[in-house]
């Protein structure tokens, strides 16, 4: 994994995420360049200063907006699009799909996790089965 991610700039919807924190199953914080996040909130549990020390050395910008629509994003802008525990929350999936295709460099990687949940909470989208995916564009 290491040759797609290092020296690489990001995108990650959702997080920080403990999962790509260094010493962990996917360390990319560690490897990257640097990394942008997009949140549908400023504030979330995730913003938390504590929170944004995983980032380590290498936070981006921060975009606040739906997963799905990230127009304020030129196309082909980053090298990598990361997303932990994020799609079956969102109400358009396959939207928001389309958009991170839209911003990644067609010759990249885009990795997404998604909870396997026999019994999906009442923010799950109601159009995604909770799967695992594994997506490269």
């Amino acid at each position: 994994m290491a040759p797609y991610l290092t020296g690489k700039y990001g995108l990650e919807i959702g997080g920080p995420s403990g999962i790509f924190c260094s010493g962990h199953l996917i360390p990319v914080y560690s490897l990257c360049r640097g990394i942008d996040t997009c949140n549908f909130s400023a504030q979330t549990i995730w913003s938390e200063p504590t929170n944004l020390l995983k980032f380590g050395p290498r936070p981006g910008k921060q975009f606040v907006a739906e997963a799905s629509d990230l127009s304020m994003v030129p196309d082909e802008t980053y090298d990598f699009v990361l997303a932990s525990h994020v799609l079956e929350h969102i109400a358009n999936p396959l939207r928001a799909l389309q958009e991170w295709k839209r911003v990644l460099n067609p010759e990249e990687l885009s990795w997404l996790l998604c909870r396997i949940n026999a019994k999906p909470s009442i923010t799950d989208a109601p159009s995604l089965p909770s799967i695992t995916l594994r997506l490269i564009s």
